[in-house]
């Protein structure tokens, strides 16, 4: 069995159960339909999930490995501990920016993770770029 028919089947239960729980609920503004909306609903899921997966699950995936495989191992290596010194620096920050007052507070640490990480790794590469 192939990990996309495998994901496929796995999605398409998730995906069912959670359209006839949310068929279930719409059913209470029609309480003669509960089986019908459940059911119908939770087709539709199922449909979904088997074939939407791949899109999301597999295929990305794999146009990502052929991506990295074309990237020197020396620039890959470069980026990760550009990305791992921009998110400690951004943990080291994340509790003094928590304790402005709000709203600044509650949006600035997650900006700083963002700005942080994106800065380590372009830095590492323009350094490894030298």
């Amino acid at each position: 069995m192939s990990t996309e028919f495998f994901l496929r089947i796995v999605f398409m239960l998730i995906l069912a159960v959670a359209g006839g729980f949310w068929g279930h609920d719409l059913s209470k503004y029609n309480p003669p339909e509960v089986i019908r909306y459940t059911i119908g609903i939770g087709l539709v899921g199922a449909l979904t999930g088997l074939i939407l997966t791949p899109y999301f699950t597999t295929r990305p995936a794999r146009a990502l490995r052929s991506v990295f495989g074309r990237i020197a191992a020396e620039t890959l290596f470069a980026a990760l501990v550009g990305l791992v010194v921009g998110l400690l620096t951004a943990a080291l920050l994340a509790f003094p920016l928590s304790l402005l007052p709000n709203p600044f507070g509650s949006i600035l640490p997650f900006l700083g993770v963002i700005v942080s990480a994106t800065l380590g790794y372009l830095c590492s590469l323009c350094v490894k770029a030298i």
